[in-house]
């Protein structure tokens, strides 16, 4: 415990330890114990933010965003969360749980149409700000199981994890399994990144879910080759016009996994979001600060890189109006329309 306390804490600012201590409740990937300090129900100058879980990619890049927004936003607290996922925590932040966090384009619109897990969902403004990370989905495995398409996991003794329960790859690729027919043909259990490696290492796991990068298999990428597991081009081809909010997505996995290919497969971009009742001077400040301290954004997430301003154009759904305000005033064509309205 005291060591993940030591991981979390770590370039994070002295003067909200007191604040994380009294907040974090956890093991390693599960959901927060939640605590009274969590229910948001009117604006009390923190930001309680929901970042995934610990040792996946949203995780660190919430630790990033809570050292700018110590300089951004002094005034205000900043609490990281973790959650079971970016699904999890936006399930959470609609009821009630956190007001901040990141999620996927098709959640917000299940959120905003009430569906799925948000049809009880008793917050409903909740508004993007930043993009964070192009986000591909995809099953890691190692060379030697010879896995390379996703109809290949029905293979008999074969075993997948489809990583934590409630969680964006769990849901996500899950989602996808179930329309090509392949879900209930596959032996699944679920499994944090962490562990996950270790059972790909010793052969006793054959794939196991994700959605982006995780540092948690970095480790692994150095001792064994790495492959991503996507669906058949066709199979690719009926994805993408099925679910109109996925893009055909390049993920070069060697960057990020030592000589491991490049590989076409679905994504979206996972955004920021806040709800309603942040402020807009807050967001106005977090979101200047976060475009403004690149460097620091990409030593938490190397994938930050990759993302830019104009990543915020065309997407359709309402977009903090604080966070409107900045892309405003870089030059960005913010339509009225999409800006959130109180």
């Amino acid at each position: 415990m005291g060591k993940n306390i030591r991981n979390i804490l770590k370039g994070i600012p002295i003067f909200f330890v007191t604040i994380m201590i009294a907040t974090y409740v956890f093991t390693e990937g599960a959901v927060l114990t939640q605590t009274a300090m969590s229910q948001q129900g009117s604006w009390d100058k923190q930001l309680l933010w929901q970042s995934g879980a610990l040792g996946g990619a949203p995780y660190s890049a919430a630790v990033g965003i809570s050292t700018i927004a110590a300089s951004a936003i002094p005034d205000i607290s900043f609490t990281v969360q973790t959650t079971a996922g970016i699904y999890d925590s936006l399930k959470r932040m609609s009821r009630g749980t956190g007001n901040a966090g990141f999620a996927q384009p098709d959640h917000l619109v299940q959120l905003q149409k009430g569906e799925e897990e948000f049809a009880i969902a008793t917050v409903k403004k909740i508004w993007t700000a930043f993009p964070l990370q192009k986000f591909p989905f995809f099953f890691i495995s190692i060379e030697d199981v010879g896995l390379t398409y996703l109809d290949e996991l029905t293979k008999p003794g074969t075993k997948v994890s489809m990583n934590l329960p409630n969680s964006t790859a769990a849901v996500t690729i899950g989602t996808i399994m179930k329309f090509l027919g392949i879900f209930d043909r596959v032996t699944k259990v679920n499994m944090a990144h962490r562990e996950a490696a270790e059972e790909l290492m010793v052969g006793r796991l054959h794939a196991h879910a994700l959605g982006g990068f995780s540092p948690a298999f970095s480790e692994l990428a150095l001792r064994k080759k790495i492959v991503a597991i996507v669906p058949r081009p066709k199979d690719l081809e009926r994805i993408l016009k099925e679910f109109p909010y996925f893009r055909e997505t390049i993920f070069e996995t060697g960057k990020y996994y030592r000589g491991a290919k490049t590989v076409t497969t679905y994504g979206n971009t996972i955004m920021s979001v806040m709800t309603s009742d942040v402020p807009d001077d807050v967001v106005y400040r977090l979101t200047k600060g976060v475009w403004e301290n690149r460097k620091t954004m990409e030593g938490a997430m190397a994938a930050w890189a990759e993302i830019q301003p104009k990543d915020m154009v065309g997407f359709e759904y309402p977009m903090h109006p604080g966070a409107a305000k900045y892309y405003r005033e870089t030059g960005l064509n913010i339509p009225e329309g999409l800006i959130g309205k109180r």
